[in-house]
C-alpha cells in the first residue's frame, strides 16, 4: 500500500518560490544609489559628438562616439570647466582628494615623487580620496590609465 502525501502542501511550495523571486526583484529591495561614471579627459576638447554645433562642420562629423553620446544626452555635460590649477597633476590630486592642491603633498607638484620628501611624511599617501569612499560605500570603482593612478601607489581599483 502507497501511502500519499498531502497535496496541499505543493501549492504553498510553488507560492514560497515565486513569492520570493518577486520579492527579490522588488524595486523596495533594489539598490536606489544612483549611478556614478565619471569621465576625467585631458584634452578632449570638442571631438565628442556630444559636444558637436549642429550647424557648423567639425571633426565631430568625422569622429563617431555613439556611446559617449547617449551617456552624455541622458546624464550631464559640463561645457565650462574650472579648475584648481592649470596643471594636470596638481589639478587631478586636489579633484581626486577634494582638497587644495597644495595640501595634497607630492600631488601638489607637477612631477611630485615620495623620494622628494627625504624622509618625512607624504601626506598624499594617507589623503582619503573620492574614490576610495565610494568603494567603501558598495560601489564598484575602476580607473584607467593616469587620472589617479598617482594616488600613493594605490592599486585599489
Amino acid at each position: 500500500m502507497r501511502v500519499r502525501r498531502p497535496s496541499f502542501i505543493r501549492p504553498f511550495v510553488i507560492l514560497w518560490i515565486i513569492g520570493g523571486f518577486v520579492i527579490g526583484r522588488s524595486p523596495t529591495f533594489a539598490d536606489t544609489r544612483p549611478n556614478i561614471l565619471f569621465f576625467f579627459v585631458d584634452d578632449l576638447r570638442r571631438y565628442a559628438g556630444v559636444y558637436a554645433d549642429p550647424n557648423r562642420r567639425s571633426l565631430n562629423d568625422i569622429v563617431k562616439t555613439p556611446n559617449f553620446d547617449r551617456i552624455g544626452r541622458e546624464g550631464a555635460v559640463f561645457n565650462i570647466a574650472f579648475v584648481p590649477i592649470a596643471s594636470c597633476g596638481p589639478c587631478r590630486a586636489s579633484l581626486a582628494t577634494g582638497r587644495h592642491f597644495w595640501n595634497c603633498g607630492s600631488g601638489a607638484f607637477l612631477n611630485g615623487k615620495a623620494s622628494d620628501w627625504k624622509g618625512h611624511e607624504n601626506p598624499f599617501r594617507t589623503l582619503p580620496r573620492f574614490v576610495d569612499r565610494l568603494k567603501d560605500s558598495g560601489y564598484f570603482t575602476q580607473r584607467s590609465l593616469k587620472t589617479f593612478a598617482f594616488a600613493g601607489g594605490s592599486t585599489r581599483s
